[in-house]
């Protein structure tokens, strides 16, 4: 179980790491290498039983980085990503529109990208895929027009 690791997650710092540490770390700091370097991120992601897949939380946790991608100051974190890195959501579902009421995806990718400091994100909305492929065909759209 990787965040446990001496019980501090991965907040250990890099001085301090032992080499079971740092075997440990390694995917995540590949993780947080590449996005932090991505002037642009592309994110599609299914919506599951109204709320995002575990695989995108388990992205989250392995990016979101006390000292990298945020920090924490008196008045609660910061995020560190550049806040003019444009994020392109792509969002999709069986059923549930996207931005509804009821679409807890959206919004928690959202949260989860404004507080590593992103402010640039657009929704694309390829949502209802049962019920109409119109929302499809305008997300292609938009996609072939970026």
């Amino acid at each position: 179980f990787v965040a446990g690791i001496k019980g501090a997650g991965f907040i250990i710092p890099e001085e301090e790491r032992t080499e079971q540490d740092k075997q440990l770390f390694q995917f995540s700091d590949e993780l947080v290498d590449e996005f932090l370097a991505a002037d642009t991120i592309v994110i599609s992601s299914p919506i599951y039983n109204f709320g995002p897949p575990a695989a995108a939380k388990a992205w989250f946790d392995l990016v979101a980085r006390a000292g990298r991608t945020f920090k924490y100051e008196a008045t609660g974190p910061v995020g560190l990503v550049d806040a003019d890195k444009q994020v392109y959501l792509v969002i999709t579902s069986g059923g549930v529109p996207a931005e509804s009421p009821v679409d807890f995806c959206t919004p928690w990718f959202k949260q989860a990208l404004t507080f590593l400091g992103i402010k640039n994100i657009e929704v694309i909305d390829a949502s209802q895929l049962n019920i109409s492929d119109a929302k499809l065909v305008k997300a292609k759209e938009k996609i072939n027009n970026l």
